[in-house]
């Protein structure tokens, strides 16, 4: 579905627009469309000049080109800049128009034109308008009281989140938005509570770095809401006057995730105000750190269907790409044992065979791994249990990945139900263990886990793996939320 439609006129960004113009005469009109999901294009009534004429559009491969196209929209007198041009198709007409299609990965919707000297564009701050997530902010900002006569309504506007990070500031302005008459008697009223976070930034970013950020947001956002909920489309600023409306392709999710619930939030904003530039320094920094160990769960958090086998796979690779790089082994700390078990051997061959066989002795089993990861959770499983469960997790893997199906016969079908149990409680284990990385106090966790409204699901899930006794379902072992 297009969220933005509109014609205007179009050149290459390179060519300047001469002083008291709006274009120079090198543009060309054309259709600009942004799908929701980013997907950019721009279809023009004509072709950009070149040396070979409309058959110049028969000698393109398709591959990108290193230029970018600015114009101005019609209807809306707004200006845009597309990033990322790639050739998007055309037709060459001897007889009739020949015309030309182009399509971007990023499109810049705003109030100025860049000029040739301008780019590729930096920016100083870039804001996120986080409506949608007004049940995780938990606001109360505004007090009603009503009698017979008369019902009133006050805003007093809380103070705003401001936080030092490592690279800028970062902070969260809180609003009132809706049906506010600007006269003093009106027949309708209605006001709700909205949050922006703005980063200001200590050095201008490029597109690239600021996608970067946009996304470790976005995720971080997920594991601190449990919601895959979607946030707008940021704006970018160049300066004080001049802002953008940044647009840019995502990932198509087959479902489109609803705003969180109050009843759904892992937390909410208060419990996590004071400590946020250091959950958001930790995030950032972790995240580069840690790489695949962060992200291979989040990346079963996007809307997609997966197989059993790929979800469960991933979660792993997860795991065992955290405690790599959290827990590196050294090679060398095995090579006094293999030295002597391959001396006691006479063949050479035997020997180059016994020690290449032996050549990842030092590292733990993948059991090992997933039970070191999680032994250290704040939720405190039992340790027998989560060795067991550990222990059932690599052998599934190891079915998968080295007899292609599980190994002692059975129907696949229950070996695929037994994988997304076992996927269920991996993930939450792996949230958990994501929080408490980044530095979100335990006792959060932990009420998230035993106390909240999500807290069957979650113990129903540790009870068909085994990490929990089907005792804590009975009704009086269920605790309300805190």
């Amino acid at each position: 579905m297009a969220i933005l439609e509109e014609r205007g006129r179009f050149w290459w960004s390179d060519n300047p627009v001469p002083d008291g113009h709006f274009a120079p005469e090198e543009s060309i009109t054309g259709l600009l469309s942004i799908d929701d999901d980013g997907r950019i294009a721009v279809d023009l009534n004509d072709y950009f000049p070149n040396k070979h004429g409309p058959f110049g559009l028969l000698a393109r491969d398709g591959s990108p080109l290193n230029r970018s196209i600015s114009g101005i929209l019609r209807e809306s007198n707004r200006r845009v800049l597309l990033i990322g041009i790639n050739p998007g198709g055309g037709q060459v007409r001897t007889t009739g128009i020949s015309h030309e299609r182009y399509i971007a990965t990023d499109c810049l919707v705003g109030n100025a034109i860049l000029g040739p000297k301008d780019l590729p564009p930096t920016f100083a701050e870039m804001e996120i308008d986080l409506s949608g997530l007004e049940a995780w902010f938990w606001f109360r900002s505004v007090q009603v009281s009503t009698s017979y006569w008369q019902i009133s309504a006050e805003y007093k506007r809380p103070e705003p989140a401001i936080y030092e990070i490592n690279d800028g500031i970062l902070s969260f302005e809180f609003y009132v938005a809706g049906s506010i008459p600007f006269v003093d008697k009106s027949d309708e009223i209605a006001i709700k509570e909205k949050a922006l976070a703005n980063f200001a930034l200590a050095k201008r970013e490029s597109i690239d770095q600021l996608r970067d950020r946009f996304r470790f947001f976005e995720d971080l956002m997920i594991l601190l809401t449990d919601s895959e909920f979607r946030l707008a489309w940021p704006v970018l600023r160049w300066d004080e006057q001049i802002e953008f409306t940044w647009y840019f392709a995502r990932l198509r999710s087959e479902v489109v995730a609803a705003e969180p619930k109050t009843h759904e939030c892992l937390t909410f904003f208060p419990r996590v105000r004071d400590s946020f530039g250091a959950i958001w320094n930790n995030w950032k920094s972790k995240r580069q750190e840690y790489g695949p160990g962060f992200y291979l769960y989040l990346g079963t958090r996007r809307g997609f269907s997966l197989y059993a086998e790929h979800r469960f796979v991933n979660l792993i690779w997860g795991i065992e790409a955290f405690h790599r790089t959290k827990f590196p082994t050294n090679p060398d700390s095995m090579k006094v044992r293999i030295d002597n078990i391959v001396d006691q051997i006479e063949n050479r061959s035997d020997q180059k065979l016994v020690r290449r066989g032996l050549r990842f002795a030092h590292e733990p089993s993948l059991e090992e791994r997933i039970f070191s990861v999680f032994k250290g959770l704040a939720i405190n499983l039992d340790q027998s249990r989560l060795r067991a469960f550990a222990f059932a997790c690599a052998d599934a893997r190891n079915a998968i990945s080295h007899f292609g199906a599980q190994r002692h016969g059975g129907a696949y079908s229950e070996f695929i139900m037994d994988l997304e149990k076992k996927s269920r409680a991996i993930a939450t284990l792996s949230h958990c263990l994501l929080l408490q990385e980044i530095g979100v106090e335990p006792d959060i966790i932990v009420n998230w886990v035993t106390k909240s409204w999500g807290a069957f699901r979650i113990k129903y899930s540790f009870v068909e793996v085994g990490l929990l006794d089907k005792e804590v379902l009975r009704p009086d072992a269920h605790n309300a939320p805190s």
